[in-house]
């Protein structure tokens, strides 16, 4: 899993970075992959720094529903 944690961090460097020459395409595939890094954060049980990712994905899209359905139930 530190393997994959490390992965994702570098997939988000380079997208961010890839952003300028087309920001739709990598700020899409940012978004996916800090999803998919808040997911790796809860099989490691580290829920606040999933938490923080989530919310972060929500300031941007408010509507990202994976993200407000585990937020959701959090607050449930």
């Amino acid at each position: 899993m530190e393997d994959s944690k490390k992965s994702f961090e570098e997939s988000l460097v380079r997208s961010r970075a890839e952003a300028e020459h087309d920001p739709q395409y990598y700020n899409s595939i940012a978004d996916t992959t800090t999803y998919n890094l808040a997911r790796l954060h809860e099989a490691l049980c580290q829920f606040n720094q999933a938490e923080r990712l989530y919310k972060d994905i929500l300031k941007e899209h408010p509507n990202y529903i994976d993200c407000l359905y585990i937020i959701g139930s959090e607050l449930a």
